[in-house]
């Protein structure tokens, strides 16, 4: 059964299909522990553009368990898409709904922005593709995501589905390529070239490991110097 998938306050189905004409029908099967009430048949209808969160006085006195139908593609063409949005947040918070489902079928919508944003206010949402596939994303108020697929039916007026197990495809490991591949000269060096590599000494390096020395700077005079040690100042004219 999909009602053991369905778990959420609010579950929106995306249909791709010609299933809206029997969508309550089918829910009403399915769902055999919850009464379901369609919110546009309740009397009276309240105008969601005058009063966009009210609830319908005939639904606030209904049982706790009961489970409020949203034909969405019906209210869109009805009311205010802003007016539906505040509807859901307003019964989402009331305890005397178990659940909202609401059926948008995407054909009959006129603005690209209303499914996505009915996905976003969504707990789950089940998507169904065509005739043979649907999948049902759930988010959890943890954070965590997930989404399964399923193979379904419409059989004895209930919608069955079966899970589809997905095959783990084998990453295709690229093959290392070499450097010594991309150019003519030798890249790697052996055991000989690298030991001979550790034991040069270049310029820069102490020729030792003992503590360095004080630095002296030692110079040799030229022929043409004037060097008076007794008169050091003497070239000085002072």
């Amino acid at each position: 059964m999909i009602t053991n998938y369905l778990v959420g306050k609010f579950v929106l189905f995306v249909d791709h299909t010609n299933l809206e004409a029997i969508s309550e029908k089918l829910l009403t099967s399915s769902l055999t522990t919850s009464q379901i009430v369609n919110i546009v048949s309740l009397q009276p209808i309240v105008s969601l553009s005058s009063q966009p969160i009210s609830i319908p006085t005939a639904f606030a006195q209904s049982r706790s368990e009961s489970t409020l139908y949203l034909p969405l593609a019906e209210l869109c063409q009805t009311y205010k898409i802003c007016d539906i949005f505040k509807l859901i947040h307003r019964h989402k918070s009331q305890q005397t709904v178990k659940q909202i489902i609401g059926w948008i079928s995407v054909k009959n919508v006129e603005s690209d922005f209303h499914v996505p944003y009915f996905e976003y206010l969504a707990n789950v949402v089940v998507t169904i593709k065509d005739s043979v596939n649907l999948s049902i994303v759930s988010r959890k108020s943890s954070g965590s995501v997930t989404k399964k697929l399923f193979q379904y039916q419409c059989r004895d007026g209930q919608l069955h589905v079966k899970e589809v197990k997905q095959e783990i495809v084998n990453k295709v490991v690229e093959p290392t390529i070499e450097p010594e591949s991309l150019t003519t000269f030798k890249i790697n060096v052996d055991e000989e070239e690298l030991v001979a590599r550790n034991a040069l000494k270049l310029p820069y390096e102490r020729s030792s490991d003992n503590e360095p020395q004080q630095s002296k700077i030692i110079y040799h005079p030229d022929s043409d110097d004037d060097v008076d040690e007794e008169d050091p100042d003497d070239d000085l004219d002072i």
